[in-house]
Order: C-alpha cells, then structure tokens, then sequence
C-alpha cells in the first residue's frame, strides 16, 4: 500500500508558475536575501568599524587622565608622608613647644622622635593629651622610666603621617 507522495502545495503553486515568473520570484529572493544580510550583518560591522577610531582616542585620554590622576595620588602621598612639611608636625612642634628644652623632637623618615627629659608626670601626660587632641597623634612607641625625683624621661615615637 505504496501511496504516492502528495505534492507540497507552494510546490505545485512553483510549478504552475510560468518560467519568467519564476526567474522574477528567484530574483526576489535573492535580493531579500542581501538585504537581510546587509542590515543584520554587514551594516552594524562597518558602523563598528567607522567609530574605531574615535573610541580610542577616548578610551586612550580616558587612560591618560586616569594615569594623570594616579601620578597626583602618588605626589600628594609622598607629599603628606614627608615629615618636616605635616602640619601634624607642626602642630606637634607648638605642643612640645609647652616643655621648652625638656622636649627634643627629631624627624627620622615617616616618623617622628620626641625625647623628653625630666618632665614630671603631670606636665607629660597633659603634653600627651595635648599631642592627641591638637596635633592628632598617637605615640606608636613609648620608653619612659621614672626618676627617684618623680620626673620622667624616655622617648616617644610618633608616625608622622598619622591623621
């Protein structure tokens, strides 16, 4: 029970067709195709293609002014690690500047060396509650002893570039 294949019905509508109206159909066809082509393919490509260029000239001062920006960072860092020019440094000298000569204070690097001599226990905790409030600073290293006539001496350590 072999059936004959039945026709497609575009098919037999192909087939009706007269051979010019064929060639017209084919035509169509092909230039439906190429349109297609154009503008999902080819259109979006050359566009990519024409704004190349200025793409990345911004992309490349974009990358500039970020490495101009980074460049600043790294001045303005140095700039704030370097001891003699802080103003917590200079707050820190018109503290001590309460201690007279008892308070000796020597920039060494990023911090900041403050001797202290035969200071008594009140004057140098206030000098230091002083140093923390005015000048923002917080000793990192602290070597004092105490003298049988009640005054301290010793160092203390402060970092320089601390808020």
């Amino acid at each position: 029970m072999n059936r004959p294949p039945t026709p497609n019905p575009l098919q037999q509508r192909w087939q009706q067709l007269g051979e010019r109206d064929r060639r017209a159909l084919g035509w169509g066809a092909t230039l439906l195709g190429l349109a297609l082509l154009w503008w999902l393919a080819l259109a979006p490509a050359i566009a990519i293609w024409r704004e190349a260029p200025a793409r990345i000239a911004a992309e490349r001062a974009t990358l500039q002014r970020l490495k101009d920006m980074a460049q600043e960072a790294q001045t303005l860092q140095a700039q704030a690690r370097a001891p003699g020019d802080t103003p917590a440094l200079d707050r820190l000298r018109q503290v001590s500047a309460t201690l007279g000569d008892r308070a000796q204070l020597t920039a060494q690097g990023d911090t900041v060396l403050v001797t202290l001599a035969a200071v008594s226990a009140p004057e140098w905790t206030t000098w230091l509650a002083d140093v923390r409030l005015n000048a923002q600073l917080k000793p990192s290293q602290v070597r004092l002893r105490a003298a049988p006539d009640g005054t301290w001496s010793g160092t203390l350590v402060f970092a320089a570039s601390a808020p």
